[in-house]
């Protein structure tokens, strides 16, 4: 207990600051995909490929960006290759009836071999340098603030996304017409139906865009 005590009273703001601010950018890409479960959840289909659609467009954007030397081309070229792994995931459930978590599972496993082969066959060999990193931002005044400058205003692009992600999506689902509908095809699709909503667009067009 002495011990403990100690740990804690040497413990500085500055520490604080850096495990903050690396707790907040290693829970960036997890952040990111627990908001798209939370979407396909709320348009009915269970999304348990997330892992394969973040491989998939983590990989593409490594190799677009290590291809054009360009970081901003990878990550919008991830975030199209999440968008197509996430439409096929979403015609399978949807509009071909198969199991959504064997459709999930399938995918995940595709995505593990296909870019662990294409890693292996194309850019493991390569002894030039990787991509390099998204610049960090730091946001005017709000950066300068003790401990909780450091944690939420100097990040990088993708950090803040999720940031703003996190509250978007809530109002949307929550507080929008836009939101009450897919809500309405997950939850009750004959009610979706009466209201002259088409369920298998709705949800196929909102799992898409995970």
């Amino acid at each position: 207990m002495h011990e403990m005590a100690l740990l804690v009273v040497n413990i500085r703001p500055g520490d604080i600051a850096v495990f903050g601010s690396q707790a907040l950018v290693t829970a960036t890409p997890l952040t990111l995909a627990a908001l798209g479960g939370v979407m396909s959840e709320r348009s009915g289909v269970v999304n348990i490929a997330l892992e394969g659609i973040m491989l998939t467009g983590a990989f593409v954007g490594y190799g677009v960006a290590f291809l054009t030397h360009s970081l901003w081309l990878g990550l919008i070229a991830a975030v199209l290759a999440g968008m197509l792994i996430a439409t096929i995931h979403a015609i399978l459930a949807i509009s071909f009836i198969v199991d959504q978590i064997v459709s999930g599972t399938v995918i995940n496993i595709l995505a593990i071999g296909i870019t662990g082969v294409f890693y292996r066959t194309f850019l493991e060999t390569q002894s030039v340098a990787g991509p390099g990193t998204l610049p960090v931002w730091h946001v005017p005044v709000l950066s300068d603030l003790p401990v909780v400058g450091q944690i939420l205003f100097q990040n990088a692009f993708v950090t803040y996304a999720m940031l703003a992600l996190g509250v978007i999506v809530y109002l949307v689902i929550f507080h929008t017409t836009w939101g009450l509908r897919p809500r309405a095809c997950g939850e009750h699709t004959q009610a979706a139906a009466t209201a002259r909503i088409n369920a298998s667009s709705r949800s196929r067009d909102d799992i898409s865009a995970v």
